[in-house]
């Protein structure tokens, strides 16, 4: 992993919350869709990791405390989204 970036998991339940896996050839992107059900839990663990919990999933994301303050500021205050 480089700098600044920022790895994610999700985990589901079950296959039929996960709506759709797409590889574009054409871009090299990668698109996953999915149903993590109703929001049970936001919690940031230990200043390092944002978790998202609902009744049919998780997503995890590497991502300290001040990475999103200074996001959710610039986005706030007009700056420039990322």
């Amino acid at each position: 992993m480089r700098k600044n970036e920022h790895t994610f998991s999700i985990e589901l339940i079950s296959r039929s919350s996960l709506k759709s896996v797409a590889v574009d050839e054409n871009s090299k992107g990668v698109l996953v869709e999915g149903n993590l059900g109703h929001l049970v839990e936001v919690k940031l663990l230990e200043d390092m990791i944002f978790e998202l919990r609902g009744t049919q999933g998780t997503l995890r994301l590497d991502v300290s405390r001040g990475d999103l303050e200074s996001c959710l500021l610039k986005k706030d205050t007009g700056g420039e989204e990322v």
